[in-house]
């Protein structure tokens, strides 16, 4: 069965959903502070939604305090 989190997103929204260039996305991956992508063939990747999910869960929450 699968669930939403399974879900493969291509670049373009990942690019929206995380508010990242792909050339930003690739740039971070390749520095390893992004989830890689999984490769669907020789020219297509996506990512896993829990991945990305995962990654923006991951990133600091603003103080909404100062």
């Amino acid at each position: 069965m699968n669930t939403p989190d399974d879900e493969l997103l291509r670049a373009p929204a990942v690019s929206q959903r995380v508010g990242l260039s792909l050339s930003r996305i690739r740039a971070r991956v390749a520095a390893g502070t992004f989830p890689p992508p999984v490769k669907l063939s020789a020219r297509a990747i996506a990512w896993r939604r829990s991945d990305i999910n995962a990654w923006i869960a991951s990133l600091p929450q603003k103080d909404t305090n100062a």
